[in-house]
């Protein structure tokens, strides 16, 4: 057939990441052929690069090398590798101008072989070419974790990036089950949380649709960041900040879990996500809740009162989150890292001036490396007591031989979550 609106659209948005430029995919977030070839080719990226830099080596082609035909080149090369779909068919898609302009590449990639195309790779090179992970991550995390770890995580978040389970969370969990059941929706209960249930990841929009859900009674979010609420244990009378809120989720479980008795104070240092979490809390209409757009390292705080419990969930790479975010993959970098890192450390100093004497801070990234959970936490330890976590957690890294205390992680093929480093602790000084 011919080319139609929604491939050109998605050969746009593929283009502009080409470019590295700004994607907003906007509307096109609820049209779900764009929406899903987008973040499947994304995720697939440097795999579909390394066979389209194969097969134009090997032909005479006379190619513009522009991004908007780079992208048709991916959605082409991601079509015949990953769906098995026969090159004629997806020659069709296109107009009969460009099937022509492109034939000797399609010709020369359906001979495309992966066992011809590693020959001489080491199973290093042939594990990131064919499962599209950057080399950074290796380099990272092989001093912390063994291979066949790595091979297990990066399998779990393969085979269900389609089929992510969905976790919702209810202030009424009879209307929850009366809604799943009336809509026939399968469902579990959370082995380690009470209140959380599990659904398949195809059955949210029914949730977002439903009443329930456009009136603030049920909350969607990965089991990893419920945990980490969990561990900050709310309660009526509590004075806490959620030093880098923004979307505002975490900053609503927060009230939740406090039966919205707690009295919150949320910042973030971006003006539209600010602005975004503040048109939430709004339309969910939680009074006990102050959304602030400042700077958490400098804050603009009058009054001296210190808060009885502190939730950094610092900014960070998203190295645990490349399943969900897998634009994410490719700004793993020694660069980007370290901007990670100066944050969060200046971050934690804030937190630590913040939170009164036997108050509670708890530290969190959405990172599997070391240098945003383990490295920042020993840091601080000797101003800290550490405290338990949830015995559902695997332990943090090992370093200089030791698990640091008050620390824990969480895996996507151990805990099915996202990946996450929490640390929990009751601070000694004044």
């Amino acid at each position: 057939m011919e080319e139609d609106i929604n491939l050109n659209a998605l050969f746009n948005f593929l283009s502009k990441f080409l470019d590295k430029k700004t994607v907003e995919l906007g509307e096109f977030r609820k049209n779900s052929f764009v929406f899903h070839y987008y973040i499947e080719i994304i995720r697939y990226w440097s795999s579909l690069n390394f066979i389209i830099n194969k097969t134009l080596r090997s032909i005479k082609f006379k190619f513009n090398d522009s991004s908007f035909e780079r992208a048709i080149l991916f959605y082409l090369t991601y079509r015949y590798i990953f769906e098995d779909i026969n090159i004629r068919d997806i020659s069709r898609e296109l107009s009969k101008e460009k099937t022509i302009y492109f034939e000797p590449f399609l010709n020369k990639v359906s001979t495309f072989s992966w066992q011809k195309a590693l020959v001489n790779k080491s199973n290093l090179e042939r594990l990131s070419i064919q499962e599209a992970i950057p080399n950074f991550l290796f380099e990272k995390l092989l001093p912390v974790i063994s291979m066949d770890f790595i091979k297990e995580t990066i399998n779990y978040i393969n085979i269900n990036q389609k089929n992510n389970l969905l976790y919702v969370r209810t202030d009424v969990p009879g209307e929850l089950e009366q809604f799943l059941d009336s809509n026939n929706i399968s469902f579990t209960h959370d082995k380690d949380i009470k209140g959380l249930f599990v659904l398949p990841s195809e059955t949210k929009k029914n949730c977002i649709e439903s009443q329930l859900y456009k009136t603030g009674r049920l909350h969607i979010q990965d089991k990893a960041s419920i945990s980490v609420v969990k561990a900050l244990n709310p309660q009526p009378g509590d004075y806490i900040c959620d030093l880098s809120a923004a979307p505002g989720i975490k900053t609503l479980l927060i009230s939740d879990f406090s039966n919205n008795l707690s009295e919150i104070i949320g910042l973030d240092f971006s003006f539209e996500r600010t602005r975004h979490a503040t048109i939430l809390l709004n339309r969910q209409k939680r009074r006990n809740i102050m959304m602030i757009n400042a700077d958490g390292i400098e804050p603009p705080f009058r009054n001296k009162k210190r808060f009885d419990k502190i939730l950094l969930d610092a900014p960070c790479t998203g190295s645990g989150a490349l399943a969900s975010h897998p634009e994410l993959k490719w700004r793993q970098s020694s660069k980007f890292l370290a901007q990670c890192v100066s944050i969060q450390k200046k971050l934690l100093q804030s937190a630590l001036r913040l939170v009164k004497k036997g108050g509670i801070l708890v530290y969190s990234t959405c990172s599997l490396y070391p240098e945003e959970g383990e490295f920042q936490i020993k840091e601080i330890l000797n101003q800290v007591t550490p405290l338990t976590l949830p015995n559902w957690f695997s332990p943090s890294y090992t370093i200089e031989r030791m698990h640091l205390p008050g620390t824990g992680r969480l895996f996507p093929s151990k805990q099915k979550t996202q990946g996450f480093f929490v640390g929990k602790f009751l601070i000694n000084q004044e």
